[in-house]
């Protein structure tokens, strides 16, 4: 697969994709181990948390949640997902080590 591949944050100033994200995030875990939509939202004002997405041709097609303390040098891959037509491409590899 040929394809433009880009890696964006997801904030509270930047809320470009979270529709795409929260709809692969809401069919990838099963709905015990889901935030709420609401508390996904918070994570986005929250300075411990960061969302990156990947896009291709604008559309999110895979995300990463990361936990971090500034306390300590902690840092925690919450959760991560690729959209299911998406798979098996390097998306999440790509993701993982942010290239």
């Amino acid at each position: 697969m040929n394809m433009q591949l880009s890696i964006d944050t997801l904030s509270q100033k930047n809320r470009d994709g979270f529709d795409d994200f929260y709809n692969i995030y809401s069919i990838s875990f099963p709905l015990s181990e889901q935030k709420s939509k609401e508390e996904l939202l918070e994570m986005l004002h929250s300075p411990n948390y960061t969302v990156f997405i990947s896009k291709i041709s604008n559309k999110t097609v895979g995300f990463c949640i990361i936990f971090h303390s500034f306390k300590t040098s902690f840092y925690l891959l919450e959760y991560m997902a690729v959209d299911t037509t998406q798979r098996n491409y390097g998306i999440g590899s790509k993701l993982f080590y942010m290239q």
